[in-house]
């Protein structure tokens, strides 16, 4: 047990957690990429149809449909936003030892890009519904 408080301690108190706009910009990377999570569990109706074996993951305007997958396919997408935060994020804070600006520069990318996932997610699910 006092390992563990030793553990959280150390954590709590590390250069990482000290600096409020990186805690801030993590707390945002975890909540969107929930919301993301939220987003296709409230659309899952549209994802999963009966008669329908694959959804369009992407389409582009002049040539039409150019990707379709199982339904199943869009937790890929899910999953490679996820390897993208933890990536971002654990190389923030390796980065900010050395240089901060770097870190809070990957730290934001992180919320970002789960934002910008988001919304082709959202996109997907549009595409999926009609």
């Amino acid at each position: 047990m006092n390992l563990l408080s030793s553990r959280l301690q150390d954590a709590y108190t590390s250069v990482f957690f000290r600096n409020r706009l990186f805690v801030i910009t993590t707390v945002l990377t975890l909540l969107f990429h929930s919301a993301l999570w939220v987003l296709v569990f409230l659309n899952r109706e549209v994802l999963v149809q009966e008669g329908k074996d694959f959804i369009t993951l992407h389409y582009r305007v002049f040539s039409g449909t150019d990707l379709v997958a199982p339904w199943y396919g869009i937790f890929g997408i899910l999953a490679f936003a996820f390897a993208v935060a933890v990536g971002n994020l654990a190389y923030a804070r390796n980065a900010i030892l050395t240089n901060p600006a770097l870190g809070l520069i990957l730290s934001s990318g992180a919320a970002v890009i789960q934002l910008t996932v988001i919304a082709a997610t959202y996109l997907i699910i549009q595409v999926n519904t009609f």
